[in-house]
C-alpha cells in the first residue's frame, strides 16, 4: 500500500472512475485507517469493486475480511471463495490462506492434501510464513508423511528469508542433533539473528550460548544483555538467569535487589530456581 504516494482525494477520483489498483488502495487506507478514518465496512466496498474486476490483491484482502469478519459478517465460505481466486492467479498469500483453511478445516472440510498443495505454492514463491508452515508439517509429520530431510529445506528457506522461528527451530535443529551434527556455532548464529528481530525464546538461548561460551566466546556482559531482552519479554528461565549475574556479579555489577526483582518475577511463573534463589537471597540480606 505505501508504495502509492499519490493524495487520497485523486486516489478516490480514480477508484471512482474504475480504477482496480486504487480501489484496492483505497480498501487499504479504510482498513489501515492511513489517509482516513478507519473504517472497514468502506474497506469491504472498494476491495469487493476491485475483486470483482479480477484483481488478485484485492480478491485476497476481501478474503480476509470475511475470514475475520472485519466490516463484513465472518463467512469462511466466502474467504475461501475470494482466496481461490486470487491463489488461482498465483497470489502467494491467497494460497497461504487457502491452505490454511484447508489444514485447519476452517469452514471447509478438513482436507490435507489440498492444504498442503497451496501451501507449497505459496512456498514456492518465497512467502515466508508459508515456508515455515509446510517446514513444520514436514519436520512434525502434521498433515503430511514425516520427512525431516524435506522439512529442513524449508525451515531453512523460511529462515534465509527472515523468518524469526524458522530460525529459531533451524538453532534448536543443530543443537539437537536430529539429522544433523551437533553445531553449537551453527546454532548460536541462527539464534542471535532471530534474537535481534525481538523472539523471546532465541534471545534466552543466544544468551545461554554466551553465558557459556557454545558456539561464541563466552562474554558474561553479552549473556546478560540477551537475558535482559528475554527477561523483559517474560521469559522465566531467562529472568533467573539474569538474577543471577546479578547476584554474582558477572558481566554486571552485584546488585542484589535486581537479583531479588528479576527472581521475583520468576518465581510468580511459578520457575522452580527462581524460587529456591529468592529464598536463599532472603536469608542472606
Amino acid at each position: 500500500m505505501n508504495d502509492i504516494n499519490i493524495p487520497i482525494e485523486r486516489v478516490r477520483e480514480l477508484a471512482k472512475q474504475g480504477d482496480a489498483k486504487m480501489q484496492c488502495h483505497l480498501g487499504d487506507c479504510y482498513e489501515s485507517g492511513e489517509k482516513v478514518k478507519q473504517n472497514y465496512k468502506e474497506a469491504v466496498k472498494w476491495y469487493r469493486k476491485a475483486a470483482e474486476q479480477g484483481y488478485a490483491e484485492a480478491q485476497n484482502n476481501l478474503g480476509f475480511c470475511y475470514g475475520n469478519g472485519n466490516g463484513v459478517e465472518k463467512n469462511y465460505e466466502e474467504a475461501t471463495k475470494w482466496w481461490r481466486k486470487a491463489a488461482e492467479q498465483n497470489h502467494s498469500s491467497a494460497q497461504y490462506n487457502l491452505g490454511a483453511i484447508y489444514i485447519n478445516g476452517d469452514g471447509v472440510k478438513k482436507d490435507d492434501k489440498e492444504g498442503m498443495k497451496w501451501m507449497l505454492k505459496a512456498a514456492e514463491q518465497g512467502h515466508s510464513q508459508a515456508q515455515y508452515d509446510v517446514g513444520a508439517n514436514y519436520y512434525y509429520g502434521r498433515n503430511t508423511q514425516q520427512n525431516q530431510a524435506e522439512g529442513l529445506k524449508w525451515w531453512r528457506k523460511a529462515a534465509e528469508n527472515g523468518h524469526a522461528k524458522a530460525q529459531y527451530c533451524m538453532g534448536v535443529h543443530y543443537i539437537t542433533g536430529e539429522g544433523a551434527e551437533k553445531d553449537y556455532k551453527e546454532a548460536a548464529k541462527w539464534w542471535k539473528r532471530a534474537a535481534a528481530q525481538n523472539h523471546t525464546e532465541s534471545q534466552y538461548y543466544i544468551g545461554r550460548c554466551y553465558y557459556f561460551g557454545q558456539g561464541v566466546e563466552q562474554n558474561y556482559s553479552s549473556a546478560a544483555q540477551w537475558f535482559l531482552f528475554a527477561a523483559e519479554n517474560g521469559h522465566a528461565e531467562a529472568q533467573f538467569f539474569l538474577g543471577y549475574c546479578y547476584y554474582n556479579s558477572l558481566g554486571v555489577a552485584r546488585d542484589y535487589e535486581e537479583a531479588a526483582k528479576w527472581w521475583s518475577k520468576g518465581a510468580e511463573q511459578g520457575e522452580y530456581h527462581c524460587i529456591t534463589a529468592l529464598a536463599i537471597l532472603k536469608k542472606k540480606v
